[in-house]
C-alpha cells in the first residue's frame, strides 16, 4: 500500500514541527511528506530541510501534487484562507486550533468542508495522550467516583 502523503500548510505554529515529527515516526512506508509551504519562505525551507522533503514556493503547487491531507499551521487569522485552498483542490485537512478567530468564519469553513465531502479536523492532540485515556478509562468505569470539579 502506498504511503499517506501528507502536506504542511506553514509552520507558523509552534505545535507544526511536532506534528510533522509524529507523523514521520509512523512506521516506515506509512507517511509521506508531501513537502511544505509557508508564507515566510525562509521559514518554510529551513523547516522542510530539517524533515527531508520538499519546500514550495506556492501553496497551490503544492496541493496540486494531490496529497491525501494538509496539515494547516499558519496563523489564525489565515487558517481559513489555507483551508479553502486545500477544500478547493479537494484535500482534507487537520487544522490547528482555533479554527477561526470569528465564529461565522468557523462555520463558514465546517460548512466548505461538509459540502465537500473532504475531512476536516481540529487538533486536540491532549485526547489521545496515554494519561487522559487513562483517566477516561477510570472515569467511564466509575473507579474514581463522581468528579465534581478538576484543576488542570
Amino acid at each position: 500500500m502506498p504511503a499517506i502523503r501528507i502536506a504542511f500548510l506553514s509552520f507558523a505554529h509552534m505545535h507544526a514541527y511536532g506534528y510533522a515529527r509524529q507523523l514521520l515516526a509512523r512506521p516506515k512506508g506509512e507517511v509521506e511528506l508531501a513537502g511544505v509551504w509557508d508564507r515566510e519562505a525562509a521559514r518554510g525551507k529551513k523547516m522542510a530541510r530539517a524533515l527531508g522533503t520538499q519546500f514550495f514556493a506556492s501553496r497551490e503547487k503544492l496541493l496540486a501534487t494531490r496529497p491525501q491531507g494538509a496539515v494547516v499551521c499558519s496563523e489564525n487569522a489565515l487558517h481559513l484562507e489555507d483551508a479553502r485552498a486545500a477544500a478547493q483542490a479537494g484535500v482534507g485537512v487537520l487544522c490547528e486550533k482555533p479554527l477561526t478567530p470569528a465564529a461565522r468564519e468557523a462555520r463558514a469553513m465546517v460548512d466548505m468542508f461538509a459540502q465537500a465531502r473532504l475531512p476536516l479536523m481540529t487538533a486536540f492532540p491532549c485526547r489521545f495522550a496515554g494519561a487522559a485515556l487513562r483517566l477516561k478509562e477510570q472515569l467511564d468505569s466509575g473507579a474514581i467516583g463522581e468528579v465534581l470539579a478538576a484543576y488542570t
